[in-house]
Parts: structure tokens; sequence; C-alpha cells
């Protein structure tokens, strides 16, 4: 999104006295570099970095490229340097997603999808929300999308599947990466009520290792037995087994020590019976059976990394299962269906 600049004071003037700082600083690419981002109430993301122009391209935004200081604006509380990862329509709500069902079900899906990418090598987004309206859902946990990012056409992908399927989307971004975001998102047919985003420990990348900045986002939604309803979506590290048991232990204590009716979903990159899965299980009722079918690599599944989760009242597990789907992504993507208590 490209505002003018006095669109951009009035878009400010809107936000600012709902801002929430999350006091998240995300990493930028490979170099580490932070760029500390806010929240606006349930409804939009916006980064904030420091010393930069109050309006910029979006197509500018380059990990390499060193802060330019505008002293016309040093007056500003915050300069905004970057793009609502939620589009301005998104933002004032004027998309809002398909009515809800009249029934007391809740159906999740988890899907990883390889930044849009199939296993045939071709980036196709309407093949993946065509595989979502299948299953058809209430939320959906989405990791692994790329927002505006060179190697998937600088398309935003979290916007683009919001309106291909008809839900309402919200994207949790844990990096920079090729001039754009990557991260987690979550889909909703559901009015959404807060929104929150949670970074996870992970251990910096160097020369020999590479590992990619993690977290977690969290929206609170109104189900249709009019009860708040906890959503998160996460993704663990794939290549560091501490970081994903150091994962793990953070997710339970960001959510797993209240009441509030929560469902869990996410790429673990944990096997059934680890260490990771165990923790969870402390805190955690596990929706996907452990005999049930693997999840990844999609074409000839041999592994079980793919979860959803849930805990606290108001939620009954009815059924679960991988989808039989092999080429859209390289994981599977898992579905859980709950009912609701009245």
């Amino acid at each position: 999104m490209v505002l003018s600049r006095q669109e951009a004071r009035f878009f400010v003037a809107c936000l600012v006295d709902s801002t929430r700082d999350l006091g998240v600083d995300l990493p930028e690419g490979r170099t580490g570099r932070p760029v500390r981002y806010a929240a606006f109430d349930a409804n939009a993301i916006i980064f904030v970095r420091h010393h930069r122009p109050l309006i910029r391209n979006p197509s500018s935004l380059q990990h390499d490229r060193k802060p330019h200081r505008n002293r016309e604006h040093e007056d500003h509380r915050f300069k905004l340097s970057l793009y609502s990862v939620c589009s301005a329509w998104n933002f004032f709500g004027c998309h809002s997603g398909l009515a809800a069902d009249s029934s007391q079900t809740l159906r999740v899906l988890c899907y990883n999808i390889h930044y849009g990418q199939g296993n045939d090598g071709v980036y196709d987004l309407e093949r993946l929300a065509r595989v979502i309206v299948a299953a058809k859902p209430d939320l959906v946990a989405l990791q692994e999308l790329d927002v505006m990012v060179e190697r998937s056409g600088r398309v935003h992908q979290a916007q683009r599947l919001a309106e291909l399927t008809g839900l309402a989307v919200r994207m949790g971004p844990t990096q920079h990466y090729q001039g754009g975001l990557f991260g987690n998102a979550v889909l909703t047919r559901m009015p959404i009520e807060d929104v929150q985003i949670h970074p996870l420990p992970y251990t910096p990348a160097t020369e020999s290792l590479t590992t990619y900045p993690r977290g977690a986002i969290s929206v609170v939604v109104q189900c249709t037995n009019g009860r708040p309803l906890r959503f998160v979506s996460t993704h663990f590290q794939h290549n560091v087994p501490g970081d994903r048991v150091a994962e793990a232990e953070a997710i339970n204590r960001l959510f797993g020590t209240d009441n509030v009716p929560t469902v869990l979903a996410g790429d673990m990159n944990s096997v059934p019976g680890s260490e990771p899965i165990e923790i969870l299980g402390n805190r955690w009722n596990n929706a996907i059976d452990l005999a049930a079918s693997p999840t990844a690599p999609a074409k000839k599944p041999t592994s079980r990394i793919d979860y959803i989760f849930y805990r606290g009242g108001g939620l009954k597990m009815v059924e679960s299962r991988v989808v039989d789907e092999s080429m859209a992504s390289d994981h599977r993507p898992v579905l859980a269906v709950f009912k609701l208590a009245n």
C-alpha cells in the first residue's frame, strides 16, 4: 500500500490513539537489523522503522539499505517506513468474509503453503485456495507466506488468499526477505476481536548455520455460540532441536496458563513422541490422532510434523484427518472439527 504524504498523515491520525506497541524487533533478513512494529487494534499491522522517511514505496524496502534520516519529519513520534501487511480495505473492515455457519461446529485447517509453490515448482495461489475452500474451514492457520517477496512475484499472498477464499486475513510476519515479508497468517470467517504477535526464541543464523526467526500470531474471534475463542498459528525451527524445545515452552507460557478456549495449529517440525510435542502435551490436547497419516513431504509423506492442539472449556473434538492433497504445497493440510458448547 503506497500512500501520499497527506493520506499517510490522515491514516496515522485515525490510528495513533489505538496503537499498541508490541515491543517486538523484527529481524531484517540475515543482517539481523531490527525493525520495531506495532499492531493497530485487531485490523492492521503497520511496520515502524525509526529514522526513515514518513512515506516510502514498499517495493523499495531492501534489507541492505541503510536508514535514511528525514529531518523534515523529526518532530513525529515515529517514522512510518513500510506498508500495511493488511490492505486498506481490510483495515477499515470492508472485507468481512463469508457469513458464519449457523451450526455449533468449528472447522479448523492447518496448512504450510510453502510460499505458494507447489511440488511442480509452480507458484499457484488459486490452487491453494481451492484446497482451502474445499475443506470448508472456519479458521485457517497458515505458515510460510510471502508478502511482496521477489521469489514469488511480489504478490501480497495474505491478501490474495483472503480474496480467493472469501475469508478475512491477519498476517504475522517473522522476518524481512527479498524486499518483502515472510511469516504466518490466520484466515477466519468469524469476527476478529483482538490480534497479538509474539516472537519465539531461536538461534540466530551464522555462516555455517541457516536458521529463521520464529513467531506466533494469535487472534481472538467471536464464535457462532457468541463466545470468544483464541486461535494461534505458529511455525517451529526446522534444524535446531533446542530451538523447538524452547519454542514449545514459550507457547505454553504464552497461551497455556489461562482458561481461555484456545486452538493452536502449526508446523511444529517435530514428530509424535519428540520432546517439543511432549512439552505441548502437558498443557494441550492433541486433536490429531498419533496414528493418523503423516503430513510431509506431501508427495510421499513419511513424517507427522503438522498439528492442531486445543485447550480450555467449550471445545469437544469430533473428528480430524490429514487432507489428501499432494501437489499444492510440500506439506499436506490437517483438518480438525470441534463441537462448540452452547
